[in-house]
């Protein structure tokens, strides 16, 4: 069982202060009375507002009859022809209520693990999730990104390259399906 700094002390469990890549988890019940509004470093869309392109701001994709594959659609349960032709870092509008634009935030807040399992997953659409974490979620907030690959069988998954690999850990389980997803 693994448990953060400050988590489940309460019964027990061993706490870690560092995760998996030795980033430390830090507890930030210290300062739960000092609150920020949300600031741009939480709001990365507004960097992203004059972009354009396929894919940019959440618009569709256009396809001619030539993109169009159903082999794609079988494979992934999404065209990856269109996955791998939209920025990786691409933009996306706001949707959040507009009270939750105003929301008052804790000035510092605890950091976090992400987990991520995948099975099979189309490579740019893991990119994608990855590179939208990173970008908009302020770097305190995360410990560590671990990817969890869950006895995937295609071979462009087993050279993996992370710009961000101090962030990210791959975790592969390839000897059982032990079924994570």
């Amino acid at each position: 069982m693994r448990a953060f700094q400050g988590a489940h002390a309460h019964v027990g469990a061993p706490v870690l202060d560092t995760g998996i890549n030795g980033r430390r988890h830090e507890d930030a019940r210290t300062n739960r009375t000092d609150r920020t509004e949300s600031t741009k470093e939480q709001q990365p869309e507004q960097q992203h507002s004059s972009r354009e392109g396929k894919g940019e701001h959440g618009k569709p994709y256009p396809l001619t009859e030539e993109d169009h594959d159903d082999s794609a659609y079988r494979e992934n349960g999404f065209n990856i022809f269109v996955s791998n032709n939209i920025a990786l870092e691409r933009s996306l509008p706001d949707i959040r209520h507009a009270n939750c634009k105003h929301k008052m935030y804790l000035e510092r807040l605890p950091n976090t693990s992400i987990i991520i399992p995948f099975h099979n997953e189309g490579w740019t659409s893991l990119l994608r999730t990855i590179h939208s974490i990173i970008n908009r979620t302020p770097e305190s907030l995360i410990a560590e990104i671990i990817l969890v690959d869950d006895f995937s069988d295609r071979g462009n998954l087993n050279s993996i390259h992370m710009e961000n690999a101090e962030m990210c850990e791959i975790s592969r389980d390839l000897t059982s399906e032990i079924g994570y997803i």
